[in-house]
């Protein structure tokens, strides 16, 4: 095999190597001088430009914004901590004391080094009983205030006090104190009208930043949320400087506060106290006599002077302990109460709605006679059944003959029918709603009322609302498909049925305008701001809401048709209450009672038993007091309602100075409540009547759809 030999390498010109190394990159002799003092300069003028505009800022923040920054920086050197002072107390009518403020043990924590806190927290837990996720929940609640401790239990017994003291070395980031916390003497009886307090939430801080401090405490119900910026006063101030991490170096200033202000309240704690006793009765005897067909799980109760609207009880039941949100280790936690199927919180007298069943034939008695659709004097027949939809009495066979007396004192569907198939669906509710119906009753618990408007504008407190008025519209909304208005639909209307929702607050109002011969005055439970020596600084005034424009004779009427409900005991039929009032009443206290029961059906195919109401006033020549009553599910009105009316109505003319033996004494037997609710407020039975001691009761409800008396 032959290989031949490599050849010779390429032989590059000379001339070729000197022209690449005069093209080589890099190589500069083609710029001029020119071009490098170009780009020099520029970059000096850009370099120039910066400092001109940092300078400008500089001289812009020093100059113009300084004062803003100072203070910012003030801010970060500075926190100012809220120190509580006595809070306001609530006052009843006489004066009797229905809150107040004692002194209680607190235990804080103080958070100044995360880490270690986080260290310590179990031991912190085991050693003051706080479970150690309310410690932390607490602690970063506070929205970082290091400097400051946090209360994490409040109402501390003394025997942890104690031991927490004796411990005081090994726990450095433990302190103790007395903070002032709310007493209710009245417990669950007022707890709806009272209301409660707590610590303010996060919400409340962002919502009301110069209202509130972290740690304040507030009205969170009731009078005490509506009249916090009365009862809270002005609290004390301690003025820290801090370091950047948060830490108190020093205490710099302090500003003393203002306690708050007394607030007197239109309600009379005495009869307070026997409205909540015997509405629990009533509902423990209507479960109990109807061997449970009746469960009356919750009732409500609103006592008006019929001359003002001043309201003198407001009870609700089932209801709650307002110990439940001071943190104290033997109240029931208040996160059991809030929503629980029974619904302990609501306040049913105000929130509330229920079909007004019977009692709403006042209403249309008023409408017939001022519409002169039927003469006072005209008879319909009863017997026992409408011709139109075959709708029937409560009473099998009828009543006969019937004037629109009678009607109300029998409480008599057919009668009722009658009339309000010839009112027609806009007749009723035209006079529905010129009784106040379908629209809030300006109840000051939930708005402004004369001479209370607040100064300072802090958290709702919640509306009142204003039920429904059946009507076109109202059935056109709720059923778009069938929106004709039947004369079955006008007849169910015509006795507080069929689409018609009440507060017990809204019918006392309507049964004050009855009693007072028009005037609908708005409710109001705030009388008087007192200072701290006990001198009136303010108080309110009576405020008509309205005027229900009846003529004598319809007034005479209709107030007549009521006396007979309660007073009548025979004839062709008693009245549906007599049993309860009747001449035995008169004889014993020299007075009569106007009155209408109402029974309220729910439908059959709901399986709920009937509420039960009754509405009404005494004496019934010189109104002094007038009476709304609910049962939820209670039966019969004249059975279940009424009663309780008549316990209440002789408390205030016990009250009032009428002379009278005493009450009976009521049964007392009730057993321990359910779901674990505080029982009622321990001690003697209401000491007007002497009645045994309250029974325990609790529940919910609402109403809809036919009515007995």
């Amino acid at each position: 095999m032959c290989i031949l030999p490599a050849g010779p390498p390429p032989v590059t010109p000379a001339g070729s190597e000197v022209k690449s190394a005069l093209e080589r990159p890099g190589d500069r002799r083609g710029e001029g001088p020119g071009l490098a003092a170009a780009r020099l300069k520029t970059f000096l003028l850009c370099v120039g430009i910066c400092f001109s505009l940092l300078a400008l800022r500089l001289s812009w923040l020093q100059l113009v914004r300084w004062s803003e920054f100072a203070a910012e920086a003030d801010a970060n050197a500075y926190r100012e901590v809220h120190q509580p002072v006595s809070r306001g107390r609530i006052l009843d009518r006489k004066g009797v004391v229905l809150a107040t403020s004692r002194p209680a043990l607190t235990v804080a924590v103080t958070c100044q080094d995360r880490d270690r806190f986080e260290r310590r927290l179990g031991v912190l837990a085991r050693a003051t009983g706080v479970p150690a996720w309310r410690i932390r929940a607490e602690v970063e609640r506070s929205l970082g205030r290091h400097y400051a401790p946090v209360i994490v239990a409040r109402d501390v017994d003394p025997v942890t006090y104690t031991r927490l003291a004796e411990t005081a070395l090994e726990l450095p980031e433990v302190s103790l104190g007395v903070e002032p916390v709310r007493d209710y003497p009245l417990g669950p009886a007022a707890a709806h009208l009272i209301g409660y307090t707590g610590e303010v939430s996060r919400a409340d801080l962002d919502a009301y930043p110069h209202l509130y401090a972290p740690g304040d405490i507030r009205g969170l119900g009731g009078v005490e949320a509506v009249c916090d910026w009365l009862l809270r006063g002005e609290p004390m101030a301690a003025v820290y400087e801090v370091d950047a991490t948060g830490k108190a170096t020093r205490l710099v200033a302090t500003k003393r506060g203002r306690p708050g202000s007394d607030v007197q309240l239109t309600v009379d704690s005495r009869l307070q106290d026997v409205a909540f006793y015997h509405l629990g009765e009533a509902m423990f005897r209507a479960r109990r006599d109807s061997g449970g067909l009746w469960a009356a799980p919750g009732a409500a109760l609103v006592a008006l002077d019929p001359s003002t609207g001043a309201v003198l009880a407001l009870v609700s039941r089932p209801s709650f302990d307002p110990a439940a949100f001071t943190g104290g280790a033997a109240a029931v936690p208040a996160a059991t109460l809030v929503g629980h199927p029974l619904t302990p919180l609501l306040n049913r007298a105000t929130l509330g709605l229920y079909a007004p069943g019977s009692t709403f034939k006042l209403v249309t008695a008023c409408a017939a006679l001022e519409e002169v659709v039927v003469r006072e004097d005209e008879a319909v027949p009863d017997p026992g059944l409408h011709s139109v939809g075959r709708k029937k009495c409560w009473l099998r066979g009828g009543h006969g003959q019937v004037r629109l007396q009678d009607a109300l004192a029998w409480s008599c569907n057919v009668f009722f029918y009658e009339v309000g198939l010839r009112l027609g669906v806009d007749g009723l509710e035209r006079w529905a709603r010129e009784f106040g119906l379908g629209e809030p009753s300006g109840l000051d618990l939930c708005e402004a009322h004369a001479g209370f408007g607040p100064t300072v504008t802090g958290p709702a407190t919640g509306g009142e609302p204003g039920g429904t008025v059946p009507g076109r519209a109202w059935k056109a909304a709720s059923f778009p498909d069938d929106p004709t208005y039947w004369p079955a639909e006008v007849m169910d209307a015509a006795i507080g049925q069929g689409g018609h929702t009440v507060t017990p607050l809204q019918m006392a109002v309507l049964t004050a305008a009855l009693a007072n011969g028009g005037t609908r005055w708005r409710p109001y439970v705030v009388d008087a701001v007192l200072d701290e020596n006990g001198f009136v600084v303010a108080r309110a005034h009576p405020e008509a809401a309205g005027v229900v424009q009846l003529s004598e004779p319809t007034l005479r009427a209709v107030r007549e048709g009521m006396l007979r409900v309660a007073m009548d005991p025979g004839g062709r039929y008693a009245g549906t209450a007599a049993h309860v009032f009747g001449p035995e009443f008169r004889a014993r206290w020299g007075v009569d009672v106007a009155g209408k029961t109402g029974t309220a059906e729910h439908g059959k195919e709901l399986g709920l038993a009937d509420d039960a109401w009754f509405v009404g006033w005494a004496p019934y020549d010189d109104p002094g007091i007038v009476v709304a009553v609910v049962v939820e599910q209670g039966g019969s009105g004249s059975r279940t309602a009424a009663p309780v009316a008549r316990a209440v109505i002789e408390a205030w003319l016990s009250l009032a100075g009428a002379p009278a033996e005493k009450s009976p004494a009521a049964s007392s037997a009730c057993g321990v409540p359910p779901d674990g609710f505080p029982p009622s407020r321990p001690g003697p039975a209401p000491s007007v009547l002497r009645a045994a001691p309250r029974p325990c009761t609790w529940g919910t409800g609402r109403g809809d759809t036919r009515a007995r008396p």
